[in-house]
């Protein structure tokens, strides 16, 4: 099997490129959803609970815009959170992979901000990196104050970094979602070396 991380900075279009692979039958785990599926599960709640308070629960379960006001204002409180979440976002990651290998899938998609913070690097076959603008970044994610996307921003590995390390890099600085036939044809082109 192989894998294809697609990682970039928030707001770069990385959900919109996964789901162009998606149309090729490629099965995508998406880090960003299953971290919110992990939230909300038992233990890891449990923990967020006591180590930032009943202030982030609302009816019973974790508020991630509260969250994010905490943990988006102060670096050590980002760091907190993530000590909770990262090890068991890993190793859903790793059974999950495990899982399409067993279905004998011949190309996942793993679509993840961080696969060089997490250092996951390792695990794909190829890393592609969704270069945009930080402005049309900050447009696309829509909900967040600019501070609180700032703080985002910051808190992810340099896109330039990200750009060197990767080995495929693709623009998307136009303010709609990737879908245009060029970024089509780079996929079918992707598949294609990989098949």
């Amino acid at each position: 099997m192989k894998i294809i991380g697609i990682t970039g900075p928030i707001g770069s279009g990385k959900s919109s490129l996964a789901r162009l692979f998606e149309e090729h039958g490629c099965p995508v785990i998406d880090l960003d959803k299953l971290s919110h599926r992990i939230l909300a599960s038992g233990n890891v709640k449990k923990k967020v609970i006591r180590t930032f308070g009943e202030k982030v629960c609302m009816n019973g379960t974790i508020c991630r815009p509260l969250l994010r006001k905490i943990v988006f204002r102060d670096r050590t409180q980002l760091v907190r959170l993530n000590a909770i979440i990262h090890p068991e976002l890993v190793r859903q990651l790793r059974a999950g992979i495990a899982s399409y290998k067993k279905k004998k899938t011949k190309i996942l998609v793993v679509d993840a901000a961080l696969i060089f913070e997490l250092s996951l690097q390792d695990m794909m076959d190829l890393i592609i990196t969704v270069s945009t603008y930080k402005f049309i970044s900050y447009l696309r994610t829509g909900k967040m104050s600019y501070g609180e996307f700032d703080f985002a921003w910051r808190s992810q590995l340099p896109l330039n970094v990200k750009k060197k390390k990767a080995g495929l890099v693709i623009s998307n600085n136009w303010p709609f979602c990737l879908s245009g036939r060029r970024l089509r044809r780079t996929v079918r082109e992707v598949l294609d070396e990989m098949a």
